[in-house]
């Protein structure tokens, strides 16, 4: 069961969406600190050519396994009219040296969304409904939290598109909390910011703080997951970048399982039954690629974990 690849899913989909991608200049850099140490950084851009707004993301986050270090990575990569209609988005995720990234294409239609799969030479493509409800594009997103902050509102829900949590939306529910404080980010700034608490239907359960300046814009992001404390600060791109170092805390989040898999490394699907030695389970993320069943008694979880589609692994196939 590769639950280090799940946890570092989690990690970066939540920090890419904490972020809610409010950035208002062209090009701006945050550092992302794990249990204290700088651990990686992310950039977010948006350009403007024609008609066409394009939102870029990029997050670097470095882990270390025993004596060796991993460099996990995605970028994406959205495009939207200047009314925030979607047009087409991209994600690239990479696990390390030695994994082949996956790419993901998003193609919006008027009534479905082509969804082209890449990895190792092979593509897939499949067709899906677009998401039901309220949902925005990135830079439509953007609007519509100013908006919302700007109404001095105590509480909202918004769906942004990103494409490296899926085809779905996630759905983030804010609420303010406190009031305005002034904190000091990295390189010494100091800014007025309000703070807001988020839970993302990436996992439900799990709450970040996030902090808001004047404009609306995220400054520093707050999360603890999985025994993991992130803080996401707003930055320079040299001081986002400088002294990136790497965190210990895969070793501690595998899970082995009791037989080996074969074909491991192309298998697409698996279902794996995780049972506690002593007491009840924590409470585990469900992602867009995993899928928990808590049992009643919270001993035991019946946990999917799918990347891209294709055959299950379970039982006689292990």
């Amino acid at each position: 069961m590769q639950v280090s690849k799940r946890l570092s899913t989690g990690l970066l989909a939540l920090a890419l969406v904490a972020l809610g991608r409010t950035a208002a200049a062209e090009e701006t850099w945050y550092r992302l600190d794990a249990d204290g140490e700088a651990a990686g950084w992310t950039v977010e851009r948006r350009l403007t050519e024609g008609d066409q707004v394009i939102t870029e993301s990029e997050l670097s986050l470095n882990l270390r396994r025993g004596g060796a270090e991993l460099r996990l990575s995605i970028a994406s990569r959205c495009v939207e009219t200047a009314a925030g209609k979607p047009v087409e988005c991209t994600s690239r995720q990479n696990f390390g040296d030695g994994i082949e990234a996956t790419v993901e294409r998003f193609r919006f239609g008027p009534d479905d969304i082509e969804l082209i799969s890449e990895q190792g030479g092979r593509s897939r493509s499949s067709r899906h409904p677009l998401p039901t409800g309220e949902w925005y594009m990135p830079a439509a997103g953007e609007r519509a939290v100013r908006a919302h902050h700007a109404s001095k509102i105590e509480r909202y829900t918004i769906r942004i598109f990103d494409p490296a949590a899926g085809l779905e939306p996630p759905s983030l529910v804010r609420s303010r909390s406190g009031e305005p404080v002034d904190i000091t980010l990295p390189g010494g700034k100091t800014v007025r910011a309000q703070t807001w608490r988020e839970e993302s239907s990436l996992a439900p359960g799990v709450f970040s703080w996030l902090d808001f300046d004047a404009e609306a814009d995220v400054v520093r992001a707050r999360i603890d997951i999985l025994g993991v404390e992130l803080l996401v600060q707003r930055t320079d791109k040299a001081t986002a970048q400088a002294g990136t170092g790497a965190f210990e805390t895969v070793t501690e989040a595998v899970i082995t399982p009791d037989r080996p898999i074969r074909n491991a490394r192309r298998v697409t699907r698996g279902v794996y039954r995780l049972t506690a030695r002593d007491g009840e389970l924590p409470e585990l993320p469900a992602t867009a690629g995993q899928a928990v069943e808590l049992a009643p008694d919270r001993r035991s979880a019946r946990i999917t974990v799918t990347t891209q589609g294709g055959p299950a692994v379970t039982g006689e196939n292990l």
